[in-house]
């Protein structure tokens, strides 16, 4: 079919329109909880000490000259929990972790963070109780120097 040329700019409006929806659609948006929303038993979470090493889960998000975001799951209280941290290495200006829960097996999901980590050698999320549900995933995400935020698989 040919488009006539006083048609073409309405088609290409049209046209970005529609990648514009299809976008939201296909991208779901997270969520975005303050720290404040994760902490001090807030939601279901629980702190935990930015000094905690747990369980590592798969690789990390992001590395670093000797810096990384990682996620891991430790015991608390007579449960498993999971959380993001971000460790090692010399802390920069800007560094941030945060975990994102999701009880859908991701189609969406709540940002527990961001954490500041440009002071802190060690700094992790607040921690969320893990489940036998294969709906509930965990992922951790960060930004490590300079470079962009970067996200581990759900898990």
């Amino acid at each position: 079919m040919r488009v006539p040329r006083s048609s073409r700019p309405l088609l290409a409006g049209l046209t970005a329109l529609v990648t514009g929806l299809l976008t939201l659609v296909v991208h779901p948006a997270a969520a975005s909880a303050s720290p404040a929303d994760c902490e001090r038993g807030a939601n279901g979470f629980i702190d935990i000490p930015n000094t905690l090493a747990g369980t590592q889960v798969g690789q990390p998000a992001e590395e670093w000259a000797g810096r990384k975001v990682t996620l891991e799951y430790t015991r608390r209280g007579g449960g498993t929990y999971g959380f993001a941290r971000i460790s090692g290495g010399s802390p920069w200006s800007g560094e941030s972790v945060w975990m994102d829960v999701s009880n859908n097996s991701g189609a969406d999901w709540i940002q527990c963070g961001p954490f500041d980590a440009s002071r802190l050698s060690s700094v992790t999320s607040a921690a969320y109780p893990t489940s036998s549900s294969s709906r509930r995933k965990f992922r951790a995400c960060g930004k490590i120097y300079v470079l962009r935020f970067e996200c581990t698989p759900w898990w």
